[in-house]
């Protein structure tokens, strides 16, 4: 595409904006709502036992209780990818109206990244929680406790870190450029 044909990178930064915080309610409406119709589908929530938590030869309690015990683990899981989403959200907010040196977005990436750690610690913990709330009923000796870490945790941790370092590094040039035009 020829140089003069090219949206101005403004408007270029408004779509994208848009895109995400477009993206970012519907994912916390899905964080919401996919859990929940889980906890309490007859066919969806054995499906994951056996193919997720990987519990093919225990008995799983499948009743109204453990039911709402696995969901209340699951719970502070999604209210911070909820958070998290928020900030995402607020963060393309700022770039969409051009704010994208201000103190404003710095702290909602800092959010972002401090809510995308959290939920690397949470969501290993959250499927512990499940496992155990599908198997508390069960006589001692044949209860489950699993705690997995996988590829995708690490992932999940490592993208914190790079996003906490950046908006670290941010926050630097920040107070550089505030400095350096008080000299002017």
């Amino acid at each position: 595409m020829p140089a003069q044909a090219r949206p101005p990178r403004a408007l270029q930064i408004r779509w994208l904006a848009l895109l995400v915080q477009a993206l970012s309610l519907t994912g916390m409406v899905l964080v919401l709502l996919l859990p929940t119709l889980l906890w309490f589908s007859d066919d969806w929530l054995p499906s994951l036992v056996n193919s997720q938590w990987r519990l093919e030869g225990s008995e799983i309690h499948l009743d109204p209780r453990s039911r709402a015990f696995g969901l209340l683990g699951c719970s502070p899981a999604m209210l911070v990818a909820c958070w998290s989403l928020w900030r995402l959200w607020s963060l393309f907010r700022c770039y969409g109206r051009g704010d994208t040196f201000s103190v404003a977005p710095l702290r909602h990436l800092l959010g972002l990244a401090r809510g995308i750690l959290a939920l690397s610690l949470l969501t290993p913990l959250a499927n512990t929680a499940s496992v155990l709330a599908l198997t508390w009923l069960n006589p001692p000796g044949h209860r489950q406790l699993m705690l997995g870490l996988s590829l995708q945790d690490y992932l999940v941790l490592l993208i914190g870190l790079v996003l906490l370092a950046i908006a670290r590094v941010m926050r630097e040039a920040a107070r550089l450029a505030e400095e350096n035009a008080e000299f002017v």
